[in-house]
């Protein structure tokens, strides 16, 4: 208990503020022989001169080295590789051209006017029409349908023939529109 008491009276004594007059950094500083001795290679920076006014101590502050920042790397300096000479390359998907659409459905033509034929010769009127068919890159159609004034049952039958059709085999799909006419024949027999 003593212990206690005599460790905490000293460290009341101790303080700063029973210490007494503050004593300026001139009155503090050790003479040079005691510095520490330097190391071959190793220099510490000097520290910079204290200036006193009126018992404040200010150091004075020195500059700093500037850093180079990716300078020494050579990272701005000019191209060493020629630029390309040309654009980037291009290529060109190959799809049905018109003439092999054209060529495949004036073949298949007899199937269309079969359709025409199969409708009762009072309902044949003389009309035009527009046989779209989407084609993918297999060659098979991806669908069929037409526009125009034609009956529904023409209709029907045309796109289902359409829609078994088989075209040339593509790099990509496309849509071709081919154009139909019907008229009326009589038989001159009769």
């Amino acid at each position: 208990m003593k212990t206690i008491l005599a460790l905490t009276a000293i460290g009341i004594l101790a303080t700063p503020a029973l210490a007494g007059k503050h004593r300026p950094a001139a009155a503090k500083a050790k003479p040079a022989a005691a510095a520490p001795a330097k190391k071959a290679g190793l220099a510490a920076p000097a520290p910079a001169p204290a200036i006193e006014d009126e018992g404040v101590v200010i150091l004075e502050e020195k500059e700093q080295p500037k850093l180079k920042m990716g300078d020494d790397f050579g990272l701005k300096s000019a191209r060493a590789s020629a630029k390309p000479e040309c654009d980037e390359e291009t290529f060109e998907l190959k799809k049905v051209s018109n003439k092999e659409a054209v060529a495949l459905v004036k073949s298949k033509s007899e199937e269309l006017e079969y359709c025409w034929v199969k409708l009762p010769p009072k309902q044949r009127v003389e009309t035009s029409a527009v046989l779209h068919i989407a084609i993918e890159a297999s060659g098979v159609v991806a669908g069929a349908w037409i526009d125009g004034a034609v009956p529904a049952a023409v209709e029907k039958c045309m796109t289902d023939r359409a829609a078994k059709w088989i075209f040339p085999v593509a790099d990509a799909g496309s849509e071709i529109e081919h154009g139909i006419s019907f008229s009326l024949l009589e038989s001159k027999g009769k």
